[in-house]
């Protein structure tokens, strides 16, 4: 899941199985935390993906905050989501029938 800050497109994928809905209370119904970082703790490198940071030594979050309900701030904040089956995606290679 991501989304693209360079684009500002306000549209999150959503890789699960059965449908958009299943899928977002499988990840999003026990609610979630964000944790914020300083930025000079994380750094870019070769073989990263370009919204992707590390760091190399342990850090301590400045703010954590529990979010109730995740989906409905994001919808709130305009974010999209878009359903990609990965039950699909999984047989589509294999020949197999998915069961």
């Amino acid at each position: 899941m991501g989304v693209d800050l360079y684009r500002h497109k306000k549209q999150l994928d959503i890789y699960g199985i059965g449908s958009l809905e299943e899928s977002l209370k499988v990840l999003y119904a026990k609610g979630g935390y964000v944790s914020t970082f300083r930025a000079d703790d994380f750094f870019h490198t070769d073989g990263l993906g370009h919204l992707e940071v590390i760091t190399t030594k342990p850090v301590e979050p400045l703010s954590v905050e529990y979010i109730e309900d995740p989906v409905g701030e994001l919808r709130k904040a305009g974010i999209r989501f878009r359903f990609v089956d990965a039950g699909e995606d999984r047989h589509k290679n294999t020949g197999r029938k998915k069961t």
